[in-house]
């Protein structure tokens, strides 16, 4: 019977078989069952959803024979620290194939360690069905719930240990040091390759093992059915056993609570009393603060130094609203700290559980496990600091065994440090994670983790699981992460800057203006992610390279090839305690000079975090449609942190939209020219754009050092293509395949020159090239809503936009013709002014609909206005992206809506919205009559479409606005 010595997955080491040494690399033959060996594996794991080991084996056929496996290893630790994926043991699976092949996984049975400390017993992993089998959650099933009763931690690493395993006509047996367990059947093992077992030792990660008094036996056998039953999904329970979401008796109210209504306050100190809090003067405690919490409650935290001798959940029958969030805040910024030296070992410090909780200044420290863990929604967490835990110190993850659905969403961490976190081992907390099994919509935001044994900022993602929903980055900096302020180094694989992924699961990461420096590893690293994305990013200093280990793989990824990443050369190394990176008191990120942008081909390249800029917003006019209310909205949040000046192109014949004080305004219009305006309107315009607008484009590029022009709609990105200055950004605002002809022609020769192009929908970018969505992004308007809907609405239907072609009221008119037949008391209410107004008062007249269908032109305060609408309805042939619809959304009215451009990637029907075939003037009736007939769908549609218009906060939009300047 030939044995084989083999590598299967990343994993390397070396062998001493019968004396003679060996490289573990390919499979070695070799001629006989060995008497004794020595098998050191350096890297690899032998976890609960992937599988690289050094293998020692041989083959036996299930179908036709039984064996009896049984050896003494003695185990220790080599060069590299081992963690809770290092293991050995004797091992049997189904294919030898290595992550090379096609075959990745492997169905397998092992009796021995599981990991360290010291967990002995069996992992049994099943649910590969074919030699085709990939990386795709659920189907892997790893059941590790047999422990050896009689072994403890101590006993490992260097005990000796007998191990024996079994085959017979009806399952397995397996042991250690005498204690006994069952598997049943043996056919879970016989899916990839049906005639073949491999059976012999693993040992990963780190793990050094003696093998001695080595026996196999073979004898005739049959295969044996294992029972659906008999092998269990079994999802260990990180970042924290379950149970500690059944608050501690330490947190629970006092028997007198404080009487609070409405919107209180809290006030809370480390010498508190429960049943007190409703003054400074008078705090109660954290932990009953927390179970006080109602929506709008605001906790105020006075400096101190809390120890909780409990974990702290802000339960989820706490939580707060999106009107209402629970604050908790310190009272000076990170002058209130939770401690959680008083906690026992397998503890997190501080769960947020609930929804809409915002968390602010506070302090997170000395956690056994981590110090922050987020497991609900929409909370953010901003100028708060964790350090000294003992896993990651601010960690989004689901709460234990969540289903998908519960995944936690939309949670935000903004100008957040995160550093020195070290576990036991060394190698696995991190300074920020979103992890294993996150929903949609979380996100990183000027946060800065630092010398944290691991990773800086971690986004795992597990086979086991499958893939996560995507996160983003911006402006975050991670350095010198896999080594301690203290000095301590991490193990091997563990500092790397940015962690994309894991275990090949493809998840559309975005690191967006980032900076990686003197890391141990990697700046950034896709950790097999073939989908994750980077953008104007900055890595140097690191300890590996970044060359190969972060570019997108994918053919499918519109990066591929491209160069997003700039690299700073070895010479720009600093030493580890260099101040790469400084919290200024306005919480802002400073950075040292030397790793500023450089130029690279001409262009300045790379992270640029905290620095002022010139800008130039040049748009058609201050007054009119949507683009021009959302340029004004531009300039004046941009103006906050940078020198904005916004140019118009035309005069402005209405009242013109808020600009913000701090923008200068240049009047580039045909009436700043004086005697000018009598020359005829097609000179005028070739004018405008040939000289006045050259002329002052040029100008404020020449005299006010402008970095970046950014311009909304054809003729403001027209004058920007041709006369722009240093960096120019162009904005589409509609769908150009619905535009008269010439207009897509004429956008494709404004984007070609633009240095950056943003679009407002995926399908709109789509239509452009390769090389103009390479530099291009997707930014949705910034939004802003003066009220929300009423609770008590009325039977009014409604509708804003100018009345134009394009919006097709004639459509809704007529869908509600026949919707009023069936709904009488509803009345249609149509705001904006137009053309067509003559033209849609003649439909109304020709329907007899003059006393339900009103038109109320335009309104200084429209959302006051429809607040007390029962549904909202868009019916426009195209849109780039509806501000109405947005904005309606936003306000939390039932919303209906074509599926146009912009409307389809708003909306999921029946979730936050309906949506019907554009012209269809019987799906707009029946979604109306739906809806109008239906009070709880019109509940939930509002709560959601209050949720999606999350995604256009102005704050968040302009984020995205401020990461490609």
């Amino acid at each position: 019977m030939n044995w084989y010595l083999s590598a299967l997955g990343h994993v390397s080491g070396t062998a001493v078989i019968d004396g003679t040494h060996h490289e573990i690399a390919s499979q070695i033959a070799l001629s006989e069952l060995p008497h004794d060996a020595r098998v050191s594996a350096h890297g690899g794991k032998l976890g609960n959803s992937e599988d690289s080991f050094a293998f020692l084996y041989t083959r036996i056929d299930p179908s036709t024979e039984n064996f009896t496996f049984s050896a003494t290893v003695t185990a220790s630790e080599i060069d590299e620290q081992a963690d809770q994926q290092s293991g050995y043991g004797l091992i049997a699976v189904d294919t030898d194939a290595s992550n090379s092949a096609s075959s990745c996984h492997r169905n397998q049975l092992l009796v021995g360690c599981l990991g360290k400390p010291g967990l002995f017993g069996v992992r049994a992993v099943a649910g590969y069905l074919d030699s085709e089998a990939q990386p795709r959650g659920g189907t892997r099933i790893v059941d590790q719930s047999r422990r050896f009763s009689s072994m403890s931690p101590e006993a490992y690493p260097q005990a000796p240990h007998t191990f024996c395993m079994a085959k017979t006509d009806v399952g397995f047996s397996l042991s250690c040091d005498g204690e006994c367990v069952q598997i049943p059947g043996c056919d879970f093992l016989m899916k990839q390759q049906e005639h073949a077992i491999y059976v012999g030792f693993a040992a990963a990660r780190g793990i050094d093992i003696a093998i001695t008094d080595i026996s196999f036996q073979v004898t005739p056998g049959t295969s044996s059915h294992t029972p659906e039953d008999a092998i269990t999904l079994r999802i260990p329970d990180y970042p924290f056993p379950r149970e500690i979401l059944v608050e501690a008796p330490s947190t629970v109210a006092p028997e007198t609570p404080v009487d609070i209504t409405g919107n209180a306050t809290i006030y809370v100190a480390p010498d508190g009393i429960p049943g007190a809090g409703r003054s400074p003067e008078e705090p109660t405690t954290i932990g009953a603060a927390l179970q006080l919490a109602r929506p709008g409650t605001d906790i105020i935290l006075a400096d101190g130094v809390y120890t909780p001798a409990a974990p702290l959940i802000a339960s989820v029958m706490r939580s707060g609203s999106l009107d209402a969030p629970i604050t908790l805040r310190a009272q000076h910024a990170r002058r209130s700290i939770i401690d959680g030296s008083h906690l026992s070992e397998g503890n997190p410090l501080f769960v947020i559980d609930g929804d809409f909780w915002h968390v602010e200044g506070v302090v997170f420290r000395n956690s056994p496990l981590s110090g922050l863990v987020i497991c609900g929604n929409v909370n953010r967490i901003s100028n708060c600091e964790a350090y000294g835990n003992g896993d990651t110190g601010m960690l989004v993850i689901s709460r234990p065994g969540a289903e998908r659905s519960a995944w936690p969403q939309r949670n935000f961490v903004v100008d957040c440090d995160s550093h020195d976190n070290c576990d036991t081992y060394g190698c696995n907390a991190d300074g920020f994670g979103a992890k294993l099994r996150i929903g949609r919509g979380n996100a990183f935001y000027h946060c800065i983790a630092h010398h944290n044994i691991d990773d800086g900022f971690d986004l795992y993602t597990k086979y086991l699981f499958g893939a996560t929903e995507p996160v983003e980055l911006d402006g975050c900096v991670a350095y010198c992460n896999g080594f301690l302020s203290s000095g301590r180094t991490s193990s091997k694989g563990a500092g790397i800057g940015f962690k994309l992924g894991g275990e090949s699961q493809a998840v559309a990461h975005e690191a967006w203006n980032c900076l990686a420096v003197n890391n141990r590893q990697a700046g950034f690293s896709n950790n097999s992610n073939p989908s994750c994305q980077l953008r104007f990013c900055t890595a140097g200093g690191n300890g590996a390279s970044n060359a190969a280990d972060f570019l997108v793989s994918s053919p499918e990824s519109p990066l591929r090839g491209r160069k997003t990443l700039l690299r700073i050369s070895s010479r720009a190394k600093l030493p580890s305690d260099a101040p790469i990176a400084l919290r200024t008191p306005e919480g802002g990120i400073s950075i040292n000079k030397a790793f500023r942008p450089r130029r690279h081909g001409g262009r300045r390249l790379g992270a640029s975090i905290g620095e002022r800029k010139n800008l130039l917003v040049v748009i058609a006019s201050l007054s009119g449609g949507g683009a021009e209310r959302v340029a004004c909205k531009l300039a004046t949040a941009l103006s906050e942190k940078h020198a904005v000046s916004m140019m118009f192109l035309a005069p402005n014949n209405v009242e013109p939209y808020y600009v913000g004080p701090d923008v200068k305004l240049i009047d580039a219009s045909i009436t700043a020219l004086g005697p000018a305006h009598t020359i005829p309107a097609k000179i005028r315009r070739r004018l405008l754009f040939k000289t006045r607008g050259a002329a002052l484009l040029l100008k404020a590029h020449l005299l006010d050092h402008v970095h970046t022009t950014i311009s909304l709609l054809e003729a403001p990105n027209k004058a920007n293509a041709l006369f722009g200055g240093k960096r120019k950004v162009l904005c589409e605002r509609n769908d150009p395949q619905q535009k008269p002809k010439g207009y897509y022609s004429r956008a494709k020769f404004n984007y070609w020159l633009a240095d950056y192009v943003v679009f407002q929908s995926r399908k709109v970018q789509e239509e452009f090239s390769q090389a103009i969505q390479r530099k291009s992004c997707i930014i949705p308007n910034p939004v802003s809503v003066t009220c929300h809907a009423r609770p008590a609405s009325s039977k009014k239907i409604v509708t804003a936009g100018r009345l134009h072609p394009q919006k097709n009221h004639a459509l809704l008119i007529e869908a509600f013709a026949a919707f009023h037949a069936t709904h009488p008391q509803h009345t249609l209410h149509i705001f904006g002014d137009g053309a067509l107004k003559e033209d849609l008062l003649a439909l109304v007249e020709s329907l007899g609909l003059q006393q339900a269908v009103c038109f109320e032109g335009f309104c200084d305060d429209v959302h006051a206005a429809i607040s007390d609408a029962e549904m909202f309805v868009l019916s426009s042939d195209y849109e780039g992206m509806s501000n109405a619809l947005i904005e309606a959304m936003m306000m939390g009215l039932p919303c209906i809506s074509t599926a146009c451009t912009g409307s389809d990637e708003l909306i999921t029907d029946g979730e936050n919205g309906l949506l019907v075939p554009v012209g269809s003037a019987n799906g707009l009736c029946e979604a109306m009559t739906r809806l109008a007939d239906d009070a709880e769908l019109q509940a939930r549609l509002a709560y959601g479409a209050r949720l999606r218009a999350l995604d256009f906060r102005i704050d968040d939009v302009i984020r995205k606005w401020e990461r490609i300047l």
